[in-house]
C-alpha cells in the first residue's frame, strides 16, 4: 500500500490510499445475533423531509376510525316501503285506522337497520321520518273521521219532519215522474184490543183486467203534529176487487195517531200483468157462531176461476159493529184451492163482540 502523501492545496482533500493489489478490502462490520427467543428487529424506515406520510390505519394520534357500513339494503328498504305505505293509508278517512300495521313496523324496522349500521341509511331515515308524520296524520284522520261520517249521514238522510201528505212522492220502483197510484184506499180505522193498537186499511184496484203481483206497502202513523210515530208492513198481489190490509202498531196509541199515510214500493217494478193470466177469488156469504166461552167461528166457501191451483190463500173476516166501526179481524189459511175449484174456510175471532156485528170476507193472495 503506497503512503498517502499531503495535497499540495490545503483545500484539496486527502485521496486515502489504494489497496495494493491481491489485498482484500476489510469485511463489514456483522450486526450481533440476536437471541433465538426474540424476533427480528426490523428499522423503522424513516420518511425524507416533505415526503407523504403514509396513512395509519388507526387514524391521527393512534385513534381508531369509524367501522364501514355492513350488511345489505333489506332492512333499509323494507322500512321505506311501508314508510311509504303507512303515510299514504293514514291520509285517507276510514282507511287511516289501519295505516298503524304499516307504520309502527316501518319505524321499528328503520331503528334496526341504524342501529346495525345496515346499508342505505338515507332510506332508513327517510323511512323514520314517513312513519312519524303519517302517525301524526293518523291521529288527526282519526280524530275527524267521525264527524265526516256523520256529516254524509245527515246529508244523505230523508227529512223525516215532511207532511203526512205525500201527493206528489213517486213511487218506488215506479218510472219516474209516475204520481199516480193504481188503488184507492176505500176505508180505513184504527181500534185498542188486548194492549194493542190495530189497522186495517180497505184497497180498492179498480180496473177488472189488470193485476199488480207482489204489491209492498208500508202503513205510517203521524201523530196531529205531522211526526212519523210507526210503521208496519204488509204485502198482496193487487187483483180486481178489495183487499184487506190490515196489522199492528207496536209504539204508538191509538189516542196518540192522527192520521195513517199508506207507501206503495215495487208497485210497478214489473208492471201491470192481465187478468187472464191469473183469475179471481169469491168468498160465500159467511155463517158465524159464538159458544159459551165466547169464541166466534165464521166460516164460508171460496171459488177460484184460476186455471192453476191457488195455494196458501189468506182468508181475512173483518167484524164491525152496528156503528160501522172495525172491533175485531179473524184469519184462516188454505193451503190449497184445487184450479177453477172450491175450498172451505173456518175463521177464529177471540175477542167478545158486540150485538147485531157484522161480517166482511176478504180473500188474499200472496
Amino acid at each position: 500500500m503506497s503512503e498517502p502523501h499531503p495535497p499540495s492545496n490545503p483545500n484539496e482533500p486527502v485521496v486515502p490510499p489504494l489497496p495494493d493489489a491481491g489485498q482484500q478490502p476489510p469485511a463489514p462490520p456483522q450486526p450481533p445475533y440476536a437471541r433465538p427467543d426474540q424476533p427480528p428487529a426490523y428499522a423503522v424506515p424513516y420518511a425524507q423531509p416533505g415526503s407523504p406520510v403514509p396513512p395509519s390505519a388507526n387514524g391521527p394520534y393512534g385513534t381508531p376510525t369509524d367501522a364501514p357500513a355492513s350488511g345489505g339494503k333489506g332492512l333499509s328498504v323494507t322500512a321505506l316501503v311501508l314508510g311509504i305505505v303507512g303515510f299514504i293509508a293514514a291520509c285517507i278517512p276510514f282507511v287511516t285506522y289501519g295505516s298503524w300495521l304499516l307504520i309502527i313496523p316501518a319505524a321499528v324496522i328503520a331503528i334496526v337497520a341504524l342501529v346495525k349500521k345496515m346499508r342505505g341509511k338515507g332510506m332508513s331515515i327517510t323511512a323514520l321520518v314517513l312513519a312519524g308524520i303519517g302517525a301524526l296524520i293518523s291521529i288527526v284522520m282519526m280524530l275527524i273521521t267521525p264527524a265526516l261520517a256523520l256529516l254524509f249521514a245527515l246529508s244523505t238522510a230523508p227529512d223525516s219532519a215532511s207532511s203526512p201528505e205525500h201527493p206528489e212522492a213517486a213511487i218506488p220502483g215506479a218510472p219516474e215522474g209516475t204520481t199516480d197510484f193504481p188503488f184507492e184506499i176505500v176505508d180505513q180505522q184504527i181500534w185498542e184490543s188486548d194492549d194493542y193498537t190495530n189497522f186495517a186499511l180497505i184497497i180498492d184496484n179498480p180496473s177488472e183486467d189488470e193485476v199488480y203481483v207482489d204489491t209492498f206497502v208500508t202503513i205510517e202513523a203521524f201523530d196531529d203534529e205531522g211526526t212519523l210515530i210507526d210503521s208496519a208492513n204488509d204485502y198482496f198481489t193487487g187483483l180486481p176487487g178489495e183487499t184487506l190490509v190490515d196489522g199492528t202498531f207496536m209504539d204508538a196509541s191509538a189516542d196518540d195517531i192522527a192520521e195513517l199515510n199508506v207507501v206503495y214500493e215495487d208497485l210497478l217494478r214489473e208492471g201491470a200483468q192481465p187478468l187472464s193470466d191469473f183469475g179471481t177469488l169469491e168468498s160465500s156469504a159467511p155463517d158465524s157462531e159464538t159458544d159459551d166461552y165466547g169464541l166466534t167461528e165464521v166460516t164460508g166457501t171460496v171459488t177460484s176461476t184460476f186455471v192453476d191451483d191457488v195455494e196458501n190463500a189468506e182468508v181475512s173476516v173483518l167484524v164491525r159493529s152496528s156503528d160501522g166501526d172495525i172491533v175485531a179481524v179473524g184469519y184462516d189459511y188454505i193451503e190449497r184451492i184445487p184450479a177453477e175449484g172450491k175450498a172451505n174456510y173456518t175463521a177464529s175471532i177471540y175477542d167478545e163482540l158486540p150485538a147485531g156485528a157484522a161480517y166482511e170476507v176478504y180473500v188474499k193472495l200472496r
